[in-house]
């Protein structure tokens, strides 16, 4: 495993809408560490990327998360198909960041986030699965797809663990900000 830097990561966080998100297990926990990772990346100054599946139909992001977003900053991409690069516009996005390391959050994990992954480890990105800030309406089904991700190279990790992993230290001029997120 490398240890990914700011200048060459982003923040993927999939499908975190209104319509989905309170049918998932321990949603509210899922939501409560995807907002810490938004305003961490926005501290880190890390690209963050939002997709949304068929928002006509399943809604848009979750307000709680769209509170956190800046949208001036921030594609959200509608999509279809159920792997992100699936869709031409995020695949593009993707590309043109230049960005080596993703880390992922977001819902269902055994489906979106899943497809996602192995598709983002085939195309070479180092993948990190942001294991607190997943989910799926059945535990067996996020625990199925973790070990799945597992298997298929992405290394799953916590919140914290991304958050401090891209600080690397802490005299990093955002550590005390940090902090406070995640107490």
């Amino acid at each position: 495993m490398i240890i990914p830097d700011t200048s060459t990561s982003a923040l993927l966080v999939i499908d975190m809408q209104e319509r989905l998100i309170n049918a998932m297990t321990d949603a509210d926990k899922c939501l409560a560490r995807a907002k810490i990772l938004l305003q961490g990346a926005s501290l880190l100054g890390l690209d963050i990327i939002v997709t949304e599946q068929y928002p006509k139909g399943l809604g848009c992001t979750s307000e709680y998360l769209r509170n956190v977003i800046n949208v001036k900053k921030t594609p959200i991409i509608e999509k279809t198909s159920f792997s992100c690069f699936g869709s031409p516009e995020f695949s593009a996005e993707v590309k043109r960041k230049l960005r080596k390391s993703l880390f992922i959050c977001g819902i269902e994990s055994h489906v979106c986030v899943l497809q996602t992954v192995i598709d983002a480890n085939n195309a070479g990105y180092n993948v990190f699965v942001i294991s607190d800030a997943v989910t799926s309406r059945k535990k067996d089904d996020l625990d199925r797809a973790l070990e799945l991700m597992q298997k298929n190279g992405a290394d799953v990790i916590s919140t914290e663990t991304m958050l401090f992993m891209l600080m690397g230290s802490s005299r990093h001029p955002q550590f005390k900000k940090i902090s406070e997120l995640i107490k």
